[in-house]
């Protein structure tokens, strides 16, 4: 038997006041957090590096595609950089983000790669 979970109008409105709320306590400084999706929650195939790294990012290309450098990430949840990097790579491994290095003259920068979500 296959149960179908819709949403009622109220709910989705309600869900988006939230994500705006939110979004607007983070951008006073009030909100400094990050919300990882169920999906990714409750994976059982995923550290907890990779979970926190996922919510980091999600939240970054919704605030407009401006990704932290892996430095950031190792600064924020206080990991070692080869941390940061194997849980991009076990992310990547099980197809819930693809990196796209940076190149030209962005690597010259030193700017940070760009993530898509699969």
């Amino acid at each position: 038997m296959e149960i179908i979970y819709r949403q009622t109008e109220k709910q989705i409105a309600d869900k988006e006041a939230y994500v705006r709320q939110a979004f607007l306590l983070q951008k006073k400084g009030i909100f400094d957090g990050v919300t990882i999706p169920d999906k990714i929650c409750k994976s059982k195939i995923l550290s907890w590096p990779a979970k926190a790294i996922f919510g980091i990012l999600k939240q970054c290309s919704e605030i407009g595609n401006i990704f932290p450098e892996q430095s950031t990430l190792v600064s924020s949840l206080g990991v070692s950089l080869s941390t940061v990097q194997r849980s991009i790579k076990e992310l990547e491994k099980q197809k819930f983000i693809k990196v796209i290095p940076s190149t030209g003259q962005d690597r010259l920068l030193h700017k940070s790669n760009q993530y898509e979500f699969i």
